[in-house]
């Protein structure tokens, strides 16, 4: 859409898989490279900045927060997706037998595994509800500006929502449920202060 798009992960396979999409599609205005959140420093600001799905993987959000919004000026937005941490998907994948085995240190010793370590993997490992995501934002001057939810407890049921009808009645049950019922959040954010870094600026990371 003739923005300058950066982006990065700190999963190698998932960089490869993005600079595969890239050659495919002969994709010129995407930049992607591996690094950390905690870290990332390109002397740039952004326009929108997304985050999908990272901070309920993360050990310290608020420091991964921090971090995000030094490349944000006022009237920047910060677009972010998290499951509600307390909905009926999240407490499946949390207290679910299979999950409950996975991490069982005994049984991964005994299949030749190494030792299950919170927050060195795929799984969560914060779990957040409306309010406090919120507030985590609003430390750093971030006011929000729009809420929807995702998915309804339909998405308990994986392989139902793989059939598009099952998908389209989750996505319309969601809009009517109160938000607690929902499975996933989206919000989006907006800056409120400037911040005093003199870098270039760019469109979306």
């Amino acid at each position: 859409m003739g923005c300058e798009v950066r982006a990065f992960d700190i999963n190698e396979d998932a960089i490869q898989q993005a600079k595969n999409r890239i050659n495919q599609n002969k994709i010129k205005n995407l930049t992607v490279t591996l690094d950390n959140g905690y870290t990332f420093d390109d002397r740039m600001t952004y326009d929108i900045i997304i985050a999908s799905e990272v901070f309920e993987h993360t050990l310290e959000p608020l420091k991964l927060a921090a971090n995000i919004t030094k490349r944000m000026v006022k009237g920047s937005y910060l677009l972010v997706t998290v499951p509600n941490g307390y909905g009926l998907y999240e407490l499946k994948n949390r207290f679910g037998p299979v999950s409950i085995l996975k991490r069982s240190n005994w049984l991964r010793y005994l299949f030749g595994k190494s030792p299950y370590v919170k927050g060195t993997g795929k799984d969560h490992c914060y779990y957040f509800t409306k309010k406090k995501l919120v507030k985590l934002f609003s430390n750093f001057s971030l006011r929000l500006i729009t809420f929807a939810k995702s998915d309804s407890f339909l998405t308990i049921f994986l392989p139902l929502r793989k059939n598009p009808l099952i998908a389209n009645i989750d996505l319309k049950l969601a809009d009517i449920l109160p938000y607690w019922l929902a499975s996933g959040w989206y919000f989006v954010f907006e800056m409120e202060r400037d911040n005093n870094l003199s870098i270039r600026s760019k469109d979306v990371a």
